[in-house]
């Protein structure tokens, strides 16, 4: 990848972000109003969106680490096959959240 093609990837990484973060605060939303199909339904563009700024970051930044993320997705999963929807928006809220957010600062940086 060249300089110009990482340079428009962080661009477009800044941009989405943000929106990581708010789809992220709906679901929680969703959840916690005992709006479950609504959530899951935002969930899976979330799940999408985690995986393509996971890439997007590796490439910008070869080093970092994804085993957080992975291991809180795999807890993501889990919450949703037990069904366990407090638990579900608590991940969501306070480890998904603080990655993402954890990325977007290292974006802006």
């Amino acid at each position: 990848m060249d300089q110009e093609e990482k340079m428009e990837l962080l661009e477009t990484a800044k941009e989405y972000v943000p929106n990581l973060i708010e789809g992220i605060t709906f679901s929680v939303e969703q959840l916690r109003e005992d709006n479950v199909n609504e959530a899951l339904k935002t969930l899976q563009l979330v799940m999408d969106g985690l995986s393509w700024c996971a890439t997007a970051i590796t490439n910008l930044v070869p080093d970092i680490s994804l085993q957080e993320i992975n291991e809180q997705i795999k807890e993501v999963v889990e919450a949703i096959e037990n069904q366990d929807y407090v638990y579900l928006s608590d991940l969501l809220e306070y480890e998904i959240m603080k990655i993402v957010e954890e990325w977007e600062s290292l974006l802006n940086s």
